[in-house]
C-alpha cells in the first residue's frame, strides 16, 4: 500500500494494480468518452470493483495499525508522561505515517484516490494535542484505545 502513496497519480504504467486499474479507466475514458448522461452509470459501474479493493485496502491497514497500537498501550504504563508522549509521536510518524499528513500543526488522516483510512477523529485530535504539548504541562496522557472509526 506504501506504494500507492509513494506513485503520486495513477497512469496505465503505475506498479500497484489499483493504480493501474484506475489508471486503464482514464485511458479508456478518454478513447470513448468522459461521463455524460447515461453513461455515468457505467463509469460508476467500471470503477466500483477498483474502489471497492482500495476501500478493503484502507481498511485492512488502518486494523494492523490499530494492532500495532493495542499492543504498544500496555508497554506505555510506568512511563513518564514525557516518555509516553515520545513512543506516541513515535507511533504517528512510524507505524500510522502512511495513513497520516501534517497540515500545519496537526495530523490530519490522509486522503489517496478519493478515500481516508477509517481512523478516528479521537484519535487525530489525539497525537495531535500530543505532538505541540509541552512536557512539563504532560500530567497524565490517557490513550484511547480504539483508534478507527466504526463501519
Amino acid at each position: 500500500m506504501q506504494k500507492v502513496f509513494e506513485e503520486g497519480e495513477s497512469s496505465e504504467r503505475s506498479a500497484h494494480p489499483v493504480h493501474r486499474a484506475l489508471g486503464n479507466l482514464k485511458v479508456l475514458r478518454g478513447m470513448i468518452g468522459a461521463r455524460q448522461g447515461d453513461d455515468r452509470v457505467v463509469w460508476d459501474l467500471l470503477a466500483r470493483p477498483v474502489e471497492l479493493v482500495w476501500r478493503t485496502m484502507l481498511a485492512e491497514a488502518a486494523q494492523q495499525v490499530q494492532g500495532v497500537w493495542e499492543a504498544m498501550i500496555p508497554g506505555l504504563t510506568g512511563l513518564t508522561p514525557g516518555l509516553q508522549a515520545a513512543k506516541i509521536i513515535e507511533f504517528a510518524n512510524g507505524p500510522a505515517a502512511p495513513l497520516l499528513d501534517r497540515s500545519r500543526d496537526r495530523y490530519v488522516v490522509r486522503r489517496f484516490l478519493g478515500e481516508a483510512a477509517p481512523l478516528s477523529p479521537v484519535f487525530v485530535d489525539f497525537i495531535s494535542r500530543i505532538r505541540w504539548m509541552p512536557p512539563d504541562r504532560l500530567d497524565k496522557i490517557e490513550p484511547p484505545r480504539l483508534i478507527l472509526t466504526s463501519s
